[in-house]
C-alpha cells in the first residue's frame, strides 16, 4: 500500500495546471461567420437586397444595404450565394471578430468585377484601417471571374476586430462580388 501513496498525491500536481489552461484554437479555424454567405438561403437564380443584421453574422454598414445573389448575374466562388457591395447605392458589410491581442491573422477572400459593369472597386478594412482594395472592370465579362484576394500579418490590437467590406466605386447600384471570405490566426514567425 505504501507503494501507491506517492502515486495518488501526484494526480492533484498533474490537475493543477489543467485547471488553468487557456482554450487553444485549433489552428486554421475560420473565424468568420457565414463567409459563404449561405445564410439566409434564397432560391436560385433569385437575388435579395439585405439589410442591417439580416445577413447571418453580418452587419449591413449603410441603409442601401447589401445584394445577396445566388446564381444570379454570376456563379459564386463557393457555395450557392456571394454578396454584391453596391445595392441600391454604394453599402458595405462588416463583423466583429474574437482576436487575441498581439496575434497576427491572414485575411482570404475571393473577389470578382461584376460581369458587364466597369466600377467594381471593394475597400477591406481591419480594425477600422484600409488594408486592400481591388477593383477589376467587369465589361466583357458574361460570368463571374473569381480570385484570391489575401492579406497575410494583420495585427489584433484588442480582443476584437472588425472586419468591413465596402464598395468604393460608382454608386450605381452595381459593383463587385465577395465570396469565400475566412480570417485564420497565423502561426508564430
Amino acid at each position: 500500500m505504501k507503494a501507491n501513496k506517492p502515486f495518488v498525491w501526484a494526480i492533484p500536481l498533474l490537475i493543477a495546471p489543467l485547471a488553468n489552461a487557456q482554450p487553444v484554437q485549433p489552428p486554421g479555424r475560420n473565424l468568420v461567420t457565414n463567409g459563404s454567405f449561405e445564410s439566409p438561403a434564397i432560391s436560385r437564380g433569385a437575388w435579395r437586397v439585405l439589410v442591417g443584421n439580416a445577413l447571418t453574422g453580418w452587419t449591413a454598414s449603410s441603409s442601401c444595404g447589401v445584394e445577396l445573389h445566388n446564381n444570379a448575374a454570376g456563379q459564386a466562388s463557393d457555395g450557392a450565394q456571394h454578396v454584391e457591395l453596391d445595392a441600391q447605392c454604394s453599402g458595405g458589410v462588416k463583423q466583429s471578430l474574437a482576436t487575441t491581442p498581439g496575434k497576427k491573422y491572414k485575411l482570404c477572400f475571393d473577389y470578382s468585377p461584376r460581369p458587364y459593369v466597369q466600377s467594381n472597386n471593394v475597400m477591406v478594412r481591419w480594425g477600422g484601417n484600409i488594408v486592400h482594395t481591388v477593383n477589376r472592370d467587369g465589361r466583357g465579362l458574361t460570368q463571374t471571374q473569381w480570385t484570391k484576394e489575401c492579406i497575410p500579418d494583420l495585427s489584433a490590437a484588442s480582443t476584437f476586430a472588425e472586419l468591413s467590406f465596402s464598395d468604393a466605386g460608382l454608386s450605381d447600384g452595381r459593383g463587385g462580388y465577395i465570396d469565400n471570405v475566412s480570417v485564420t490566426e497565423q502561426a508564430p514567425a
